[in-house]
């Protein structure tokens, strides 16, 4: 725990200059210097029931996870009476999205692409898998994922995470996360799994792959890549910012495992254990159909419905406020 005169001093007082940006659970992020000369990224929440909610969410779920390459490393926490800090490393190349989406910007070589996306899906498998409790991320897309100085991928951002017990069921709740990258049978349920932490993952690799945004001038990317696999163009999807300048077979993995993981039946997603081998070539590829299934969802009333994915083309993203 670091003392709160430390932080104070080292965002000069969380003063407005410092912000570098705004967290899923509202929380606001600033850059810092330690009293050692190490830059840090701090973000604080304001120590109110909703916000001290998020705190502790994040907090245990830091606790939970040891150390891994591709997580932001928690440095230290901090509270007061009117606010909760926590101090995490500071990755000074941002976060994905900016490095993906950022016009004008220099075009992010297909290298680092590839590896943020295989160091996500490894992130992923070690939260599910590997840590004392299985941690479902809940917001898992582009501007959660920083670079640090070598432009590795550290997933970040843990206000939404959930802990569970292995084989434990999580509670349902008020879908939460981010419009574009929610699978369906999570916003119709409110409950979160692993499986939903995969949809969101596929819609992220497809990003990376395309260049193209989640949702974008009215079509979603995963019905665009689904629709160039079903005419056997799936490499058409690449960004073409790239000019072609990419492992043609690495592409076509990374476009092939997003369009598994999206899956519309949960049932049918791979683990990110899986991806993990599939994205490295290890292991065989899920077989993906020609076309995109329908979406079907379980009605409250436990009975079956469909969804038609004509009628409804962007039903994986509905808004969940």
């Amino acid at each position: 725990m670091l003392p709160m005169e430390v932080v104070r001093t080292a965002t000069k007082d969380f003063g407005s200059e410092n912000v570098i940006g705004i967290g899923g659970s509202g929380a606001i992020v600033f850059e810092g210097v330690l009293p050692s000369g190490s830059r840090v990224a701090v973000k604080r929440f304001q120590a109110m029931r909703n916000c001290s909610k998020a705190f502790d969410s994040e907090l245990h779920a830091m606790l939970n996870c040891p150390h891994h390459p591709n997580l932001v490393p928690l440095l230290g926490w901090s509270s007061s009476e009117h606010d909760l800090v926590l101090v995490y490393e500071f990755m000074p190349n941002g976060n994905l999205d900016s490095a993906l989406h950022t016009k004008g910007g220099a075009t992010l070589p297909w290298e680092a692409r590839f590896g943020a996306v295989l160091g996500v899906a490894s992130a992923l498998t070690f939260l599910h898998d590997e840590c004392d409790r299985r941690i479902l991320h809940r917001d898992v897309k582009s501007s959660n994922v920083l670079l640090d100085a070598e432009f590795n991928a550290r997933l970040g951002d843990f206000g939404l995470a959930r802990a569970v017990s292995h084989g434990g069921v999580p509670l349902a709740t008020q879908p939460a996360g981010t419009l574009g990258y929610l699978a369906p049978e999570y916003v119709h349920s409110g409950v979160a799994s692993e499986r939903s932490d995969v949809y969101s993952f596929g819609v992220l690799a497809l990003e990376v792959a395309t260049g193209r945004r989640p949702t974008e001038k009215g079509t979603a990317v995963v019905d665009w890549v689904w629709s160039l696999w079903g005419r056997r163009r799936l490499v058409d999807a690449a960004d073409q910012r790239l000019q072609g300048r990419f492992v043609a077979e690495e592409m076509r993995r990374v476009l092939l495992v997003g369009l598994c993981c999206v899956h519309p039946d949960c049932r049918k997603r791979p683990g990110m254990r899986r991806v993990v081998r599939m994205l490295d070539g290890t292991a065989p590829m899920t077989l993906v159909p020609d076309k995109k299934p329908p979406v079907v969802l379980k009605s409250p009333l436990n009975q079956t419905s469909s969804i038609n994915t004509m009628d409804t083309k962007n039903t994986a993203f509905y808004s969940c406020r």
